[in-house]
């Protein structure tokens, strides 16, 4: 990328200059020195960002507030040629009017139409010349254009035309020097705040135009982007803004003009950059001459071409493609681009799109509930609420209003094993559903918590303890919440935790000619056909979740599928007779290549789970899948086993 003094910097950076501004009271020379001392702070402010590692944010912003920031990038270079249209008749050189003296060029002058053939003849060479077989490739259009304007207007114009236009040296000299060292003088002053608070506004808006322009540049070149490259730049862009304000010049950052230029030219690595700036000192300190002979209708012609290439031109048709806020981001981005500085624009983009986001995802949050029956009497033994997506400020609310704390029994369990609680929104609600249940003496508990979520309740220990909460409790790996509705299969795997067996499909494990089995975890007696129950399988796991057939849920058994006891003891009698069947039983396994197996996939409504042929599921874990009952949590099959059974029985 090419750096250097940015229109965007220069918008604000005016305001300090300017006898209209804050440091209006001061003399242009005591200004220009808080300038200085203003680029100093800017310079070690994005030196702080990118030792902070603070550019990853830039993933905060969506690509809505990047189309906007490049067509208000766009749109400004596009004003900013305007002034190619204007002259000075008062004074020699064009700098030297005022804005009220300048006067705009009329097309009943020759100069206008002589201006306008520069222009577009600069735009024509730079769009076919790419085209021209073997040295469209070799030389940089933009530079051939200029050289041929520069003939034109000399070797042509001036010579045999008589129209003349205005060229670099008649609007302002460059020619000069080497810099000085100087250290900024703001001995005495009381402007500090001012000085502060613009060069934190500087830093933030060059920080971003930079980090933009290099994703922009990425995006040109078809490079993967890089955090590192975006904290790099940051580093070195703050030295360079801090050696500015030493040798007295006013800093800059990554300018997406020349930098695209030089991308359009071929350049593709950082000694494109280090040459633009060891050619720019040449040109400033000897070639002064020669660059003063270019026209500016040349120039004028080469940002056209620039704006042309930033501008995105499938914005028009995008428009009624996307949703309306993102519509509204683009056109807000835009805007704000054009009429204040970028930083504020992507500002304004980035908090709008965020709260759109906040309210979009507080919506989602949704709930599936299972209560539990003591088997016989059928009395309510507890009601479980299985929550579905991200708990936060957003979705505080309506997580609240899933509840009955009136209707609902003595003891309500809050399953998170498919949620997330995100932040101190999340934890006041809970906290203050526990208190509405508390008013009617019924008790909450939460249950199967993230790391995550686990992390968030540990800073208020009062809602832990509220709710019941062991943080001993081993943490589920699934962090990020699946999409309610969402069907995978369940993969067991072996828990490091816990001396857990794993369990391996025929597929992947021994062969095995075991008959198919229905296993299931009955919650008292069947439900009736017309009764409810659970339409996903989505809160049984998540793309990370590892379990064990301990910690897996109790669900209902529709009658339409009963378990045949008779297959199930067959194929446990079958399992401890082959011995082949033992060998991939234990944990850590050196087998590496076998992966867990699918437990089964869900029949009917989510409520019974099929499992074709499992040959190594050790007995005592198969028979307290399908046939365990206690009385805290009653699980029985089709008919009931006898707990006397004979000791070999057991052991099975």
């Amino acid at each position: 990328m090419i750096s250097g003094a940015a229109g965007a910097l220069a918008v604000v950076m005016k305001d300090l200059m300017s006898v209209t501004g804050p440091l209006g009271a001061l003399t242009r020379a005591e200004r220009f020195e808080h300038l200085l001392m203003c680029v100093v702070f800017i310079g070690i402010f994005q030196m702080v960002a990118g030792m902070m590692r603070l550019a990853k944010f830039v993933r905060l912003i969506p690509h809505s507030a990047m189309v906007g920031f490049m067509n208000g990038l766009a749109i400004i270079i596009f004003m900013a040629q305007f002034s190619a249209f204007e002259k000075c008749t008062k004074y020699p050189q064009y700098q030297q009017c005022t804005e009220q003296e300048r006067e705009w060029m009329t097309l009943d002058q020759g100069e206008t139409w002589m201006l306008l053939v520069l222009v577009f003849g600069t735009m024509a060479i730079m769009h076919f010349f790419p085209k021209t077989p073997k040295i469209g490739k070799v030389l940089p259009a933009s530079m051939v254009a200029l050289i041929i304007g520069t003939a034109f207007e000399h070797g042509i114009n001036r010579a045999a035309i008589g129209y003349d236009t205005r060229t670099v040296a008649d609007t302002a000299p460059i020619e000069g020097g080497f810099p000085q060292a100087h250290f900024p003088d703001v001995s005495g002053t009381s402007h500090w705040g001012t000085i502060l608070s613009y060069a934190g506004s500087l830093a933030a808006i060059g920080l971003i135009e930079s980090v933009m322009t290099l994703q922009a540049v990425d995006e040109i070149t078809e490079t993967p982007p890089s955090t590192f490259r975006s904290n790099q730049e940051c580093v070195a862009q703050g030295i360079a803004n801090l050696f500015c304000g030493f040798f007295g010049a006013m800093g800059g950052d990554a300018m997406i003009g020349q930098s695209t230029i030089n991308v359009m030219n071929g350049a593709r690595g950082r000694l494109s950059g280090m040459l633009a700036g060891l050619m720019m000192l040449f040109i400033v300190v000897v070639a002064s001459p020669v660059i003063e002979l270019v026209p500016i209708g040349s120039l004028t012609g080469v940002l056209f071409m620039v704006v042309l290439h930033t501008f995105n031109w499938s914005t028009f048709k995008l428009l009624t493609k996307v949703r309306k806020s993102d519509a509204f981001v683009i056109v807000l981005v835009t805007s704000l681009a054009v009429l204040t500085d970028l930083a504020i624009a992507v500002g304004a983009g980035v908090a709008f799109t965020a709260l759109v986001n906040s309210w979009d995802s507080g919506k989602v949050l949704r709930a599936v509930t299972r209560v539990q029956h003591e088997k016989y009497t059928n009395r309510v033994l507890h009601k479980t609420y299985y929550i579905y997506g991200s708990l936060f400020f957003g979705s505080a609310r309506a997580f609240t209003e899933l509840f009955d704390p009136k209707r609902d029994p003595k003891h309500v369990r809050i399953n998170f094993e498919n949620s997330l609680i995100c932040d101190f929104s999340a934890l006041a609600a809970i906290y203050s559903l526990q208190k509405r249940y508390a008013s009617y003496d019924k008790v909450l508990s939460v249950e199967k918590l993230s790391t995550k979520s686990k992390r968030q309740l540990r800073r208020q220990e009062h809602v832990a303890d509220a709710v019941n909460y062991n943080f001993s409790t081993p943490s589920f790996v699934a962090d990020v919440p699946p999409t309610p509705g969402m069907v995978s299969p369940m993969r067991l795997s072996p828990n490091k935790r816990s001396p857990s067996k794993r369990l391996r499909s025929p597929s992947h494990g021994a062969a095995s000619s075991m008959p198919d089995l229905v296993l299931a975890r009955m919650s008292g007696d069947a439900p009736a056909e017309d009764s409810p129950v659970l339409h996903s399988r989505s809160h049984l796991e998540s793309p990370k979740r590892t379990a064990t057939l301990d910690e897996l849920p109790m669900f209902d058994v529709l009658p339409a599928h009963p378990v045949n006891v008779e297959d199930l003891e067959q194929a446990i009698d079958q399992v401890e007779r082959d011995p082949t069947l033992h060998e991939l039983n234990e944990i850590g396994s050196d087998d590496d290549e076998h992966e867990p197996a699918i437990l089964g996939d869900v029949i009917g409504h989510g409520s019974t789970m099929l499992s074709k042929g499992i040959p190594k599921v050790p007995a005592e874990d198969l028979k307290r899948a399908s046939i365990q009952e206690t009385s805290e949590s009653p699980r029985s099959p089709a008919r009931d086993v006898d707990e006397d059974d004979d000791d070999d029985d057991d052991d099975k």
